[in-house]
């Protein structure tokens, strides 16, 4: 222990010193700037100072000046004031329009902007316009091939189907519920039966709540299982109710084809809200290209628009409260099915045309996703995407009453 301790020392005399070198380093250091900030001032406040003494002994000769032409004017006669003037203009023109700097060793002065734009372009070089010239060559370029940006879809699944398919719902697990008219059963993606139930009379759509439960509608109302029995929810007081889509906020749209209104009703206080589908500019064809005995509507998961269609050649999209945003249209189409993705895209079925096309979510077409050529999409019915973003199709078969589920993956 006693061979350490010269060696402690040293060291804790070497930082000692150390520590010394370095503060008086930084006092060094501190000490030179500020000379050089107070040898600035000095400079500035002398150059202030010379400039201050300049002004007053303009301001004195100009006061100087005033007397004498004060004297001109009254006491002489308009010819020698007259003679006497130039002298007088000159000096004030040396005065006025000297040039030199005086604060030549002061800090540049810098000039602040504000938003430099098209109407300040505008203001300083004038309004340009265009004229029409005439017998303008316009070059010719060769047209180049689009180059594919999107991904193309494939089919991961199909498998055969009930003839008698009046509706489809996704389920959880990748199974899908098919509702016929007396039954409603569950399959697994690759085609395996896995269940079935036996829904209330006279139900014709199914849909899921947030809360996972089956939701049948019949004709005024939907049902759904409690633990005794079926019970009513979303009453309408008409008879002609065609069922849409759950939204958000777990409310039901219903479409009346008397008054070809939309309801959205609640699940226990009834009808909360009317929908009237209203064109300020003008963007539907025709009145004949809407409504029906044949309804289709979605909702978009982002901006809440709604995609509605009635097995006719047109796909209107509005806002919440009905106002037409855009109106999809393809000659001859026969729009039968309509889905939403998790990202706002709008997915509609060509029925006629076999086609299945994605519009973006205020209804602007981006591609045609599937057709029969390419992907043998064949009369589309039923269309849905699950959470990962599979696409579900109940396709028309062979024969006219066949049904066949293929599934894509597309993205």
């Amino acid at each position: 222990m006693q061979g350490h301790q010269p060696v402690q020392l040293q060291s804790s005399t070497h930082a000692e010193c150390l520590k010394s070198i370095l503060c008086d380093t930084i006092d060094i250091l501190t000490n030179k700037n500020l000379d050089i900030i107070d040898n600035i001032k000095k400079k500035d406040l002398k150059v202030l100072s010379i400039y201050l003494t300049e002004i007053e002994t303009e301001q004195l000769s100009l006061a100087g000046l005033i007397k004498p032409t004060d004297d001109f004017v009254n006491k002489s006669p308009d010819k020698k004031f007259w003679r006497e003037f130039p002298a007088i203009g000159k000096h004030l023109d040396k005065v006025l329009k000297k040039r030199e700097n005086s604060l030549q060793s002061l800090h540049n002065i810098r000039y602040e902007w504000g938003e430099f734009n098209e109407a300040k372009i505008e203001e300083l070089f004038g309004k340009v316009t265009s004229n029409s010239i005439e017998n303008i060559i316009k070059p010719v370029y060769p047209s180049l091939p689009i180059p594919e940006i999107s991904s193309k879809a494939n089919k991961v699944f199909s498998f055969d189907l009930p003839k008698n398919v009046i509706g489809m719902l996704l389920a959880v697990d990748d199974r899908i519920w098919i509702l016929t008219k007396s039954v409603l059963s569950t399959y697994m993606y690759g085609g395996k039966f896995c269940s079935s139930i036996t829904p209330p009379a006279n139900t014709n759509r199914v849909f899921k709540n947030s809360r996972n439960e089956l939701l049948f509608w019949t004709e005024q109302c939907a049902m759904k299982k409690s633990s005794t029995n079926n019970e009513e929810c979303f009453r309408v007081p008409f008879a002609t109710g065609l069922a849409g889509t759950l939204i958000h906020n777990e409310n039901l749209l219903v479409y009346n084809t008397d008054d070809n209104l939309i309801y959205e009703v609640s699940d226990q206080d009834g009808i909360q809200n009317k929908i009237r589908i209203e064109d300020p500019e003008n963007k539907l064809p025709g009145p004949n290209l809407l409504y029906g005995t044949h309804f289709r509507i979605k909702q978009t998961q982002k901006n809440l628009n709604l995609a509605m269609a009635w097995c006719k050649e047109i796909v209107v999209i509005t806002n919440r409260n009905g106002i037409v945003l855009n109106v999809f249209q393809r000659k001859d189409a026969e729009f039968e099915a309509i889905a939403t993705d998790n990202y706002g895209n709008i997915f509609v079925a060509d029925y006629r045309n076999d086609k299945i096309d994605i519009l973006s979510e205020d209804g602007i077409f981006q591609r045609t996703l599937l057709d029969k050529k390419r992907d043998g999409v064949n009369g589309t019915l039923q269309m849905d995407i699950d959470e990962l973003g599979y696409l579900c199709v109940v396709d028309t078969g062979r024969l006219e009453h066949d049904r066949i589920m293929k599934i894509y993956s597309y993205q």
